[in-house]
């Protein structure tokens, strides 16, 4: 199975304890009840801030991502991509700036980076823009790992 962009159900919003995620990441006015999840394999990325552009013209968007058993924060920065207009192709280059276990305060070392990395992209190219909210125009993305 592949990962599919859905609301979340009651079962699954108790199951994997999505309100103390939404209550320890939530950034501002960025509550979502979607998430992207590929259920065969038992993972999901979760938006739990929105997309907000820093004093320096970055677009930064906060995730969690749940992949073998453990919860990772992720945050992207939008590098560049075309105007966004509704069914039509859609492309973005996007930038990997942080990611950690959370509830561990070490770093990642790189072979666990290149292990998470291909199923992350893969969660990430499924969400396209916007998850359940996505246009059904065409999307592709350039992804890469810069931690800053």
């Amino acid at each position: 199975m592949a990962f599919i962009n859905e609301f979340i159900s009651d079962e699954d919003w108790k199951k994997y304890n999505i309100q103390e995620i939404e209550d320890n990441f939530k950034m501002g006015n960025s509550s979502d009840d979607s998430w992207t999840i590929d259920k065969e394999n038992n993972m999901f990325l979760k938006n739990v801030a929105s997309s907000r552009i820093d004093d320096n013209g970055r677009t930064w968007t906060h995730w969690v991502f749940f992949w073998k058993d453990d919860l990772y924060a992720v945050t992207t920065e939008v590098i560049d991509s075309n105007e966004v207009k509704r069914d039509e192709d859609y492309w973005v280059h996007k930038k990997i700036r942080h990611l950690a276990l959370l509830n561990n305060d070490s770093n990642l070392n790189k072979n666990h980076q290149s292990k998470i990395m291909p199923d992350l992209g893969k969660a990430l190219l499924a969400y396209k823009g916007g998850g359940v909210y996505s246009s059904d125009g065409g999307f592709d993305m350039k992804l890469e790992l810069d931690l800053v």
